[in-house]
């Protein structure tokens, strides 16, 4: 019994750090932190997110046609989640 009480407890231990830890300050980690990202960067407030409205250096700006999902030439609210959740969050920008 009390290997698998053990188990139990390192597993318990693992996802509670594993949902704490991040190294990317800059990438939002709250549905709250992305709609804020979001409404941030989109200057026109219309609701989507233009290549013009994107700073250049951004990977969203540098591969913009492979998080337009729907090709509609704009990112709406849900492809920008989708292209916050490939961002990689063990990367340091220094």
């Amino acid at each position: 019994m009390e290997p698998i009480r053990t188990a139990l407890l390192g597993i318990a231990a693992a996802t509670l750090m594993g949902g704490c830890a991040t190294t990317d300050q800059d990438v939002p980690r709250t549905v709250q932190g992305e709609n804020m990202h979001f409404q941030n960067l989109d200057k026109s407030k219309d609701g989507v997110l233009t290549l013009n409205e994107l700073p250049p250096n951004l990977e969203l700006s540098l591969d913009y046609p492979r998080y337009d999902l729907d090709g509609d030439g704009v990112i709406s609210e849900y492809e920008f989640g989708e292209y916050l959740a490939t961002v990689d969050t063990t990367r340091r920008y220094y």
